[in-house]
């Protein structure tokens, strides 16, 4: 939806990971075809901090993060120049996210099986 509405004036980087980041994909251009070969891996264990700071050193320029969440891992404590919205499913925790006043939490009401 995103990559295909704000075609050539996005650029997007999907990530994923537990304790480290698993597996990256740049969108750009509404490259739908590309998108739909994704295959996601990973539901372990979730620490943010290796992820943000991979984020800090590889995208530099990041202007924002959506990250999606059940919210159950360690608290960021490596610094962020970006807004975070936290997109939380609904039987999720924000405790870590409490302290960072600086981000938007969204709770999801349902999931997709639902």
């Amino acid at each position: 939806g995103m990559a295909k509405a704000y075609q050539g004036c996005i650029g997007m980087t999907l990530i994923t990971h537990e304790c480290e980041v698993v597996d990256r994909w740049d969108i750009n251009n509404g490259n739908i075809n590309e998108i739909k070969k994704i295959k996601i891996k990973g539901g372990g264990g979730t620490s943010f901090n290796p992820v943000a700071k991979w984020i800090n050193e590889n995208i530099p320029r990041n202007k924002a993060v959506i990250w999606l969440t059940d919210g159950y891992g360690d608290e960021i404590k490596e610094k962020t120049n970006y807004p975070i919205i936290w997109v939380v499913t609904k039987d999720g925790s924000d405790e870590l996210m409490k302290d960072r006043k600086q981000d938007i939490i969204v709770w999801l009401k349902k999931t997709y099986n639902e």
